[in-house]
């Protein structure tokens, strides 16, 4: 059974706002370059997403988007791979961002994450496998 009093402490203490400053930080560890591309006006917005693997933890994930349209402003979610309200916590993330930004569409942006994610998964080595591949 879903507990929604739950989801929203789990939210709470995972969700941040970034500043120009924070995303700046989050930029230094971007190797794909997209967020400086954000940062300097190449792109007005990033899908972004880091993945921390620690042998002793559970990999915990890193989301965020980033936005340049008026001034450079940004969202973070932190949510561990295995916690098993991991789509919920994505999905009310994503519906936060289409609230802050009219251009977002909530499952577009779902669908984005999720496939970043899965092909950072693939790319350390992990195999992963859809509904539709099933």
């Amino acid at each position: 059974m879903i507990n929604a009093k739950e989801i929203q402490n789990q939210f709470e203490n995972s969700y941040f706002t970034l500043d120009e400053e924070l995303i700046h930080l989050l930029n230094k560890d971007d190797q794909t370059g997209q967020l400086n591309n954000v940062i300097i006006g190449l792109n007005k917005e990033c899908f972004g997403l880091r993945l921390f693997e620690d042998k002793e933890e559970p990999i915990l994930i890193e989301i965020y988007y980033v936005n340049n349209n008026t001034k450079l402003k940004g969202n973070l979610i932190r949510i561990e791979l295995n916690n098993p309200h991991y789509q919920f916590l994505l999905l009310r993330f994503c519906a936060l961002l289409a609230l802050y930004y009219s251009e977002i569409n909530e499952i577009h942006a779902f669908n984005t994450f999720q496939k970043q994610l899965r092909t950072i998964l693939e790319k350390d080595g992990y195999f992963t496998i859809t509904n539709i591949d099933i």
